[in-house]
Formats: C-alpha cells, structure tokens, sequence
C-alpha cells in the first residue's frame, strides 16, 4: 500500500518521499510499540516522541516518529484497487478470517458456549456505527462473539449492517453462523433475549443443540399463560413444550423470563450476597455463569488497550483483534497448562511481548527496570 501511495502525485515536502520498504523485524518493532503505547498512555501519539521530562519515554529509541507515523498510515492487511462494490469489510476480511481460522485450530470447547455483542469503540464517520446503550462504550463497531470458558473467544463476527434474510430474523442467522462449526454435538448456547426464541430453539434442537437464555415476554410462540403470569417474589412458573422447550417466569426483584432445551423447572437453594439462603431456578445459575464469557473478555480487552481514537475504523479493528483478542487467547491457553494469575500474566505478557519484539535494540536501553521486566515464558501445551 505503500508502493501505490508513493505513486501518487507528492507535496513537495511529503514523508512517503521517503518511503521505503517494511521488513518483518520493524513490523515487529512497530507491533511492539502500539502495544507499549497501550502500557503507557500519553495524551497524543506525538508525546511519545516528545523531549519534555513530563513525557520521557523510551519509544523514539527504536524508532522515530516519522517512520511510524507512516507505517501507520500504510497499516493495510488488503489491497483496496480489488474492493468489490459493497463489500463494506473488504479491508479487514482477510484478517479476520485467517484469525477465526487460527482460533478454532487451538482450541475445542467443551459443552458450554456463549454468544454475545461487544463493541470496539468509533465515534467517526461509519455506515455501521452503531449505539448499545448498556456498553461502556456506547458508540463503536459491533462485534458478535463466541466465547467458551475463561472468555475464549473461538469465534467472531463483525456487524456491517443488516443482512436480510426471508423468513430467518438477523438474531438467528447470527447464531447459526456462529455456532456451525459446533453443532450436532450436544452442546449448549447461552444467549441474551437479543437472540433468545422459540424459533431459535426448535432449529437448535434440530441440530442436536440446546439453547439457555433470557427471553423478551413479545417473542412469537411465548406460552400467553406464562407470560401473562402475575407472581409474587420467589415464586416460579413455567411451560414445557412437546420437544421439551421449557419457558420459565420467576420473580426476583423483578419478573426473569427465561427459555431452555436443557433444564426442567427445578430449582436450588443458594447463598446470596449478604449470606442468606434463597431458592433460584437451576436454569438462571447456570445461564449467569456461563453468560460471563464474554464479559471477562470484554474485560480483559479493556486493560492497557493500544486503541486511540484517531484511528481509521479498520486500524482499530485490526488492533483490537491483533493485539488485544489474540493476546487475551493466548493468556487462556497459557494459563490452562501453567499456574499463573491472569491479572498478573496479562500485564507482565504484554511487556514481556513489547520487549521481544523490540530484542533487536534492547542494548540501547538504559533503564535497568525494562531490563528486568524480561520475563520468559514459554507455553507447554502438550502435544496431540
């Protein structure tokens, strides 16, 4: 992309002049420095490489700003002169497809599966931007996630607008995309009411998986009689179809409607917040846990994020799921064969990759604490 920019007519004074090639080792180094960005947060890109003692950094020792600044700028995984007409993920499909590929090789999931929306924060200009009033950031890039335990995410799918579909609402053709791969296995689907249906979980069921979630009281198909249901605090009651689809209503601080394929109307006694024994349904207990997959990414994603706001939308999304999802797998396959804290693990991996990918000039650096933060891990996985 480089190359076709230089093409172009120049202003006379123009930093692509003096483009010249990337090779692997300083697109490693340029990695490590967004990532280091993201350890470090300064007010603007161009304090890192400012001389002020208030912004002191050790970044223009690897690399001077002009450079980054256009390596950033030529930052493509796609040549835009093959763009098809309406292909509105064009620039970042190549990734995201070779990244889903990777994810599903190194890891299979067991019974449990979540899917989910997360947002990649974008207040600019986009087709697709959209608005989730309960994220943290409200404005941004949908993402729909699949995620299994210790938030895994094992496969995603970026929302670029509606896809009409006759007869199939977008909530279902989103789950059935997400969850191809896995079906006919007995496994279950922990999804919000955005996704939750009687429709849902009659195809589900058809392809040998059950569906656990939280259910909208106007979805088609809701039993009247339960829905319509007028319960006092701790009271249950429910309906089971033909096929074994039971509708839930249960009154806790306020009416939780729920749907599944996999429990009865049973229910448990637990201990609350404040250590008094209350009685909740099986099927809320175990849809709270698994629900939180994608939440603990979310989370995680959200500690020492390289995303800074005057990023194009696609550079943002190849940030986020270069260096914050594939990191946040990562920690999840380390930690499953290694005792180590994943808060601890998260901060020191990143700057134990900062500082591998910028190996080449590491005798430059002066600061002993950088030294010392040279931690070697090493993945054990054993072999199958």
């Amino acid at each position: 992309y480089g190359n076709n920019l230089c093409s172009l007519p120049l202003r006379p004074k123009s930093r692509l002049k003096k483009w010249t090639e990337v090779n692997i080792d300083e697109m490693k180094t340029f990695l490590g420095i967004v990532m280091w960005m993201g350890l470090t947060p300064q007010p603007s890109l161009a304090s890192y490489w400012s001389k002020s003692y208030l912004y002191r950094s050790e970044i223009p020792k690897y690399m001077t700003r002009n450079r980054f600044e256009i390596i950033l700028r030529t930052f493509h995984c796609s040549n835009n002169a093959e763009c098809p007409p309406g292909d509105r993920l064009f620039k970042i499909r190549n990734l995201v497809d070779l990244l889903v590929m990777k994810f599903k090789m190194w890891n299979v999931p067991s019974e449990n599966m979540c899917i989910d929306e997360s947002v990649i924060p974008f207040v600019g200009r986009l087709s697709f931007r959209q608005f989730i009033k309960n994220k943290q950031h409200r404005y941004g890039i949908k993402v729909f996630k699949l995620c299994i335990n210790d938030g895994y995410t094992i496969g995603f799918k970026i929302y670029a607008g509606q896809e009409s579909v006759p007869g199939v609402g977008v909530s279902t053709k989103i789950v059935m995309e997400l969850a191809e791969d896995y079906l006919d296995k007995g496994r279950t689907m922990y999804t919000d009411n955005w996704y939750t249906s009687v429709t849902l979980a009659n195809q589900l069921l058809n392809r040998s998986t059950n569906l656990v979630g939280t259910l909208r009281s106007n979805r088609k198909f809701n039993p009247g009689s339960v829905v319509k249901a007028k319960l006092k605090k701790g009271e249950i009651m429910s309906s089971q179809s033909q096929n074994n689809i039971v509708v839930l209503k249960w009154k806790d601080k306020r009416d939780v409607l729920m749907l599944s394929t996999k429990h009865k109307n049973n229910t448990v006694v637990v201990n609350n917040k404040r250590g008094k024994q209350v009685v909740k349904p099986q099927m809320v207990i175990d849809y709270n846990k698994a629900k939180g997959y994608v939440d603990i990414c979310d989370l995680r994603s959200s500690y020492h994020s390289p995303l800074r706001r005057s990023l194009k939308w696609y550079r943002k999304v190849m940030f986020e799921i270069l260096l914050n999802t594939c990191l946040l797998n990562a920690m999840s396959l380390y930690t499953a064969f290694n005792q180590v804290k994943r808060n601890i693990f998260l901060s020191m991996r990143n700057e134990e990759n900062v500082i591998s990918v910028t190996n080449k000039w590491l005798n430059k650096v002066e600061d002993n604490m950088l030294k010392r933060l040279h931690v070697e891990f090493r993945l054990n996985v054993p072999s199958v």
